[in-house]
């Protein structure tokens, strides 16, 4: 996989340096909506490569090897939730809440915006892949959608027959929905084929496109209430990271301040 920009390239595309997230054993880039927005819009070469940290990626961070990699080795870390961004701003007070970024945050910011863009998105069923690339053809159609489901990899848009291999040079913008884990492998896989442009994991993001899930309206993921409004949306598939997976995460981050505790005692004796 190639590399993306160095420090200094990543200072001229605006982009800020990571900075530890308090109680989450972790580092996010403290940037807005609007930076993100406009980052995608600057074409940037090489390209750069996009992750995302909520509670469930805090999680997978911490006990995920894979998915560990692949965020320590992107250009930008977004506080994409309500508690990362919360830990973020107990640092600093001057984060207000549009540098709690979401994927359909910054897409959706994009599409209004009907840019001559072209997108690759990969991800999704079938059905709502199709569906996806139909909304935004209607939506903004300056943007090329280019889209393949997220199982064959069968394109899935009206457009001139292409493959990914072919999209992917020409894409400004990657969007890769095959949920956590094997979207972050993809994207380490095929990055190296990009030639600028931005590179996100995206989960869920193509099926907030499509209408498949209901996108959670801005007043609610700022009132931390995100986490109650997709509950009540969809309790079979939520329920777990509702209640489960913040258990889980917290003994985890219990078993890391123990060990760092008792790393520090050892440096200290001897």
């Amino acid at each position: 996989m190639s590399s993306g920009p160095d420090d200094a390239a990543r200072a001229s595309l605006g982009i800020p340096p990571r900075v530890e997230v308090p109680y989450l054993c972790t580092t996010a880039t403290p940037m807005s909506e609007q930076a993100v927005v406009d980052l995608v819009l600057s074409g940037p070469v090489p390209a750069v490569r996009l992750g995302n940290l909520n509670l469930h990626g805090v999680h997978l961070y911490l006990t995920d090897p894979a998915f560990r990699r692949y965020t320590d080795g992107a250009d930008v870390v977004l506080a994409d939730g309500w508690p990362v961004w919360r830990a973020l701003r107990t640092a600093d007070p001057t984060l207000d809440a549009s540098y709690r970024v979401g994927s359909s945050d910054w897409l959706f910011r994009i599409l209004e915006r009907n840019p001559s863009l072209t997108v690759l998105a990969v991800g999704a069923s079938p059905e709502s892949s199709a569906r996806a690339a139909s909304v935004v053809a209607e939506r903004a159609p300056a943007v090329r959608w280019i889209a393949f489901d997220g199982y064959d990899r069968a394109q899935q848009d009206a457009g001139p027959a292409t493959t990914i291999e072919r999209a992917l040079p020409q894409a400004d913008l990657v969007l890769v929905g095959m949920g956590m884990g094997a979207q972050e492998r993809w994207i380490e896989e095929h990055q190296g084929q990009m030639t600028h442009g931005v590179i996100a994991n995206v989960g869920g993001c193509i099926d907030y496109v499509s209408g498949e899930q209901v996108h959670t309206p801005r007043w609610v993921g700022r009132a931390g209430l995100e986490w109650l409004y997709r509950l009540a949306a969809n309790p079979s598939r939520n329920a777990r990271r509702v209640f489960v997976e913040p258990v889980q995460l917290g003994a985890v981050l219990v078993r890391q301040r123990l060990a760092s505790r008792r790393g520090g005692h050892s440096d200290r004796a001897s």
